[in-house]
């Protein structure tokens, strides 16, 4: 080995050792940047489960009125067999709804307000081929304080920032 090569192969070490530093630097670099945008599809993720939870929720609430012919109060309480279209609502909701908080869901039977957060109007028309209402909505926290209600205003899944309300309607049989 002459001294060209010697010094060639000492050359490409300290080169291998720089570029192991640089890659340990961008690595501390993008790791903070990879870690949010995993909570970010993470928090998203939860936030389109709870809209279909409640979608589902208002349908079964739909459903238990349409069915039945009696005139009830909306309770917002867990009830393995439902006793009025409310009840339906929160029961399936409280069961399968992912949150952060101690936020739970509030079902009504009727249409909700225009900011999606109570019911406007009850309905009590039983009748066979009558519209049946059920509303619910709910208070979305995501995983941080960083990620609670940015997802669902900016995509209009919520009327407000953080609440996510659905709406159903079946007719009476």
């Amino acid at each position: 080995m002459n001294a060209f090569e010697f010094a060639d192969e000492e050359l490409s070490v300290k080169m291998n050792k720089k570029k192991c530093g640089s890659q340990v630097v961008e690595f501390a670099i993008m790791l903070p940047l990879l870690i949010l945008i995993i909570f970010w599809v993470i928090n998203w993720g939860i936030l389109l489960l709870n809209k279909a939870v409640l979608t589902n929720a208002a349908r079964e609430g739909a459903r238990w009125a349409s069915i039945n012919s009696t005139a009830y109060a909306c309770t917002n309480s867990f009830s393995a067999t439902p006793s009025d279209p409310c009840q339906s609502a929160f029961s399936y909701a409280s069961k399968s709804l992912i949150t952060f908080s101690n936020s739970v869901p509030t079902a009504c039977y009727g249409t909700l307000n225009s900011d999606g957060t109570a019911c406007g109007s009850n309905q009590s028309n039983f009748t066979q081929g009558q519209p049946q209402t059920v509303g619910i909505y709910f208070t979305f926290t995501g995983l941080s304080v960083a990620f609670s209600n940015y997802g669902s205003s900016l995509t209009g899944i919520s009327n407000q920032a953080g609440n996510l309300s659905a709406t159903s309607v079946m007719i009476h049989e």
